[in-house]
């Protein structure tokens, strides 16, 4: 077991890398960085009232903002060096996945968000790989059953490419058959997106090499 929980790391560093999802038209920009410049000192309450509650950030949003934010995140941790760091990422794009299904239970993009989520911890946490595959996948099927073209196909090709790079039970969730016919419901529903069609031809190779 211990042997494999690298080989299960390094193949995780390419399963949640997919192409960043714009917000909806009419939806908000993400947010910008915070300005370093410090906020004025706020005006004083009146004597025996309660302090005002700090507006939500992403109130208004809707679910493409907080897959956007979610995307960004396992953009940036591709980049991040430090363990501190990514951890920060990841416990960041779990807090956006959770505030999308609380918005939203029903929306596609909200249970994608989420299988993107398990698919970075997976990264991070070796040791809970297997588990953190299982639920992502699970997630992924549920964002395809709910809303199969978002991302290009994106629930059904990141599925193949999960199945397709873990290891085979009882180590993990892998097997190519299924990534086979997960990635060919991808290039069903978009057969003209690249990312498609070379996750049908890598999943075709590892049919025909694990025979």
């Amino acid at each position: 077991m211990r042997r494999i929980l690298p080989l299960l790391a390094l193949c995780l560093a390419g399963c949640v890398s997919t192409p960043r999802v714009p917000p909806a038209a009419g939806s908000a920009p993400a947010p910008a960085p915070a300005s370093p410049v410090p906020a004025p000192p706020s005006a004083p309450q009146p004597q025996g009232s309660a302090p005002a509650p700090a507006p939500d950030a992403n109130a208004g949003h809707g679910p493409a903002y907080f897959l956007a934010l979610v995307q960004g995140d396992s953009d940036l941790i591709d980049t991040e060096k430090y363990a501190s760091g990514r951890e920060r990422l990841v416990a960041d794009a779990q807090s956006q996945a959770e505030r999308c299904l609380a918005l939203a239970p029903q929306d596609g993009q909200c249970h994608y968000a989420r299988g993107i989520v398990y698919g970075l911890a997976a990264r991070e946490q070796p040791v809970l790989a297997g588990t953190l595959l299982k639920n992502m996948l699970d997630s992924l099927a549920q964002a395809e059953a709910l809303s199969p073209g978002i991302d290009h196909a994106g629930p059904a090709r990141l599925q193949a490419i999960v199945l397709m790079r873990a290891p085979s039970w009882p180590l993990g969730p892998g097997d190519a058959d299924a990534a086979l016919a997960a990635a060919r419901r991808a290039v069903a529903i978009d057969p003209a997106y690249p990312a498609n069609l070379a996750v049908l031809r890598d999943a075709r190779k590892k049919v025909t090499a694990d025979k």
